[in-house]
């Protein structure tokens, strides 16, 4: 019979940043799966249970429920005096214990087992199987019923689950593509300042303080520039126009519909959409934006219309282009403790250039040809690097950067390969390399 078990999370103990990670895969329906420090790692067994308690600063209490999912090894990476021993769990159950929790300590004290239980040193404590099942009770109170009556965690719907239930299947493919070129422009005018999420009502794409595009409810909103509205798409859609109800968008107006002409209002009213764009741009960032921003969105949309899309700039992604140390000019390294501080020159990467050299040579690497949607799967989508052709530390002074005659798509491994050398190895010579050892 599984065996229930105690492990810790304390803020400092294991980065912040990466439980925030986890909890997004958890949110957006992927596996939720984490090698989890454990002291007790020999008593430990497959499909044991694990229930992960928050310790330090209040508020402090259970965040997690989840299964032990494979034998506890041994962590080659772990630093002197650390504990090595990992036990892999994946989660049933997670949220973001800064915010919210499962079970707070206030009710766990009430339990039937000792009040020190819940401050323990270490990970991997027994937990008493009373107490467990109790947790269990209150945390699936709200929770929908098996067919035997048991109450059961449900888990989160995936981005595509939430955005089908809001668009229907005849639609979907032209209001992903709407949403997709709406955040180009948002991207080119406030690359820091837009947010898009799905919730269970609604998609919504945001500017600043401004919702520039919505679908919900089988309906169509977005915000254009009054002014820039042709007369014969404001005679024919009369009772549709409004004014728009944000101060942060002066001069603009709302337009709903039907999805049934959706597309062809958005066409029609796209100059006087990407105005209204430009508009919000100019608005203070809300304070929901970033909260609400779901990456996986934008790596879903790109996946259904092949449109390569980038996240805001205050996402820390993948699609950050790379410095190689030969591209930066007057480097200089200075030891400090056991660290290594790299002091460089800071060349500007203008994102709206990156785009248009995506949007004409794609995203498959222009030496090897790979495309990392095609290889590792749709949540890679539109990852690639942009490779300078004139390396940016011989560029002394600001030039006009042509997307397509000076850039290039490149893959990480390639990119490498043509900045080992100083000067960097051509496009062609990397290729040649390739083609030697018969890999093309």
């Amino acid at each position: 019979m599984p065996t229930d078990y105690l492990f810790t999370w304390k803020p400092g103990h294991w980065p912040y940043s990466e439980l925030k990670r986890l909890v997004a895969t958890f949110k957006a329906g992927r596996n939720a799966m984490e090698p989890w420090r454990c002291q007790a790692h020999r008593k430990i067994r497959i499909g044991d249970k694990a229930y992960m308690v928050k310790l330090g600063d209040a508020p402090r209490g259970i965040f997690g429920i989840g299964t032990v999912s494979g034998e506890p090894y041994r962590n080659p990476e772990a630093s002197e005096g650390e504990n090595p021993w990992l036990v892999p769990i994946t989660f049933d159950l997670l949220v973001d214990p800064t915010r919210s929790l499962l079970m707070p300590e206030s009710d766990l004290i009430k339990l039937d087992a000792p009040k020190h239980r819940w401050h323990p040193q270490g990970s991997g404590i027994t937990l008493e199987e009373n107490a467990a099942r109790a947790i269990d009770r209150f945390v699936n109170r709200k929770n929908d019923f098996n067919e035997r009556g048991d109450q059961i965690p449900q888990a989160a719907p995936t981005v595509e689950q939430r955005v089908r239930a809001i668009v229907p299947e005849a639609h979907l493919a032209d209001a992903l593509g709407m949403v997709a070129r709406s955040i180009q422009i948002a991207d080119q005018y406030a690359p820091d300042k837009w947010g898009v999420r799905v919730s269970r009502k609604s998609i919504m794409l945001k500017v600043g303080f401004v919702e520039v595009l919505q679908f919900h409810n089988d309906l169509f909103h977005h915000l254009v520039r009054g002014d820039l509205v042709p007369k014969k798409a404001r005679s024919a859609w009369r009772d549709n126009f409004y004014a728009a109800p944000y101060k942060n968008a002066p001069a603009c107006d709302g337009f709903d519909a039907d999805l049934s002409i959706s597309k062809n209002a958005y066409e029609l009213l796209f100059p006087a959409h990407e105005a209204a764009i430009e508009i919000a741009a100019r608005s203070p960032i809300h304070t929901t934006t970033k909260r609400d921003h779901s990456p996986d969105l934008v790596y879903f949309i790109s996946s259904m219309t092949k449109i390569p899309l980038s996240q805001p700039t205050y996402i820390e992604s993948f699609d950050q282009t790379v410095f190689f140390l030969d591209e930066i000019a007057d480097h200089r390294a200075f030891v400090e403790g056991g660290s290594i501080s790299v002091l460089v020159n800071r060349y500007e990467r203008d994102r709206s250039a990156r785009m248009r050299c995506i949007e004409h040579h794609g995203t498959n690497c222009a030496v090897c040809g790979i495309s990392f949607g095609d290889y590792y799967g749709s949540n890679m989508i539109g990852f690639i690097h942009i490779h300078h052709l004139a390396p940016l530390s011989s560029i002394s002074e600001q030039r006009a950067v042509d997307p397509i005659r000076d850039l290039l798509p490149v893959c990480p491994n390639c990119h490498a390969v043509i900045h080992s050398s100083n000067p960097p190895l051509t496009i062609d010579e990397v290729r040649l390399l390739i083609e030697r050892n018969g890999k093309i």
